[in-house]
């Protein structure tokens, strides 16, 4: 279970029992409750055949400065739980088991099937290229609103910027780090909206000798204009975390982060 990640109602109840109970977070090893914490999906459309989440080393991060030592209940950590949940919501690839269940109970709510996330089709028989498209439709629909809800995950970190800062810099790195994080798989989810319109239009070329699928690769060009504002808005989050948390997986993550592809291409597969 985590620490820092848990549901308002959870939080309340476990404020409540005694304090010489520790929570089960509390057994834990501090690196493996950190090492959760910062656990993150891809920024932008998974490399083909690769669909680990980021990759996250702790060496040089120190877990005394970075001790959480920050409110239980404050609005900062309610904020920033709440993104690493949507991050994970609208991603393709498979949440950690801690994670699973809340991920789950979002997406019910906003009725999001986790199939409109994929970034592979497989070619359609002849004929049936009327159903895929029927199929591509209902994804941008569904994608619209996992895009509207990371939106408003957004403005809650946003209007929570004031009391970042009289929090532990373990909860101030988390917040910048979401927010820039959040920045990122929005301008994704718009570029992965406009290329299903364009596959709507028009399928993408292929060669039925050796391909079955088409699959959205990532590209480095943005074909959105907000998504290149978005961009500059992230890039200066991630200067940030470079700066003040230099040497940490904080660091590690923001250079993972600005360097990554979030623009993506149709490109025919095996």
């Amino acid at each position: 279970m985590r620490m820092w990640f848990l549901g308002a109602g959870l939080v309340v109840l476990l404020a409540s029992m005694s304090a010489a109970a520790p929570s089960p977070a509390a057994l834990r090893k501090p690196e493996e409750v950190l090492r959760e914490e910062l656990t993150l999906p891809p920024p932008g459309s998974p490399p083909l055949y690769k669909t680990k989440a980021t990759a996250l080393d702790l060496k040089g991060t120190s877990l005394t400065r970075y001790a959480d030592r920050g409110d239980r209940l404050s609005a900062v950590r309610r904020a920033v739980g709440k993104a690493h949940v949507a991050l994970w919501v609208s991603s393709p690839v498979p949440a950690p088991a801690g994670l699973r269940g809340e991920v789950r109970a979002v997406r019910r709510r906003l009725k999001i099937d986790p199939g409109v996330l994929k970034v592979r089709y497989p070619i359609p028989p002849a004929g049936q290229q009327a159903r895929l498209k029927k199929e591509l439709l209902e994804a941008n629909r569904q994608l619209a609103r996992v895009v509207a809800y990371l939106e408003d995950v957004l403005e809650d970190l946003y209007n929570t910027r004031d009391q970042r800062g009289r929090e532990c810099p373990r909860l101030q790195a988390h917040h910048d780090l979401m927010r820039a994080w959040v920045l990122a798989r929005l301008i994704a989810l718009d570029e992965q909206s406009l290329a299903l319109g364009k596959m709507r239009k028009e399928l993408m070329p292929y060669d039925p000798a050796r391909h079955t699928g088409w699959y959205l690769v990532p590209r480095e060009h943005l074909a959105d204009l907000p998504g290149r504002k978005r961009r500059k808005r992230m890039d200066k989050v991630f200067e940030r975390l470079l700066k003040e948390h230099e040497g940490t997986a904080w660091a590690e993550l923001a250079r993972q982060g600005r360097s990554a592809s979030l623009g993506c291409a149709w490109e025919a597969v095996p």
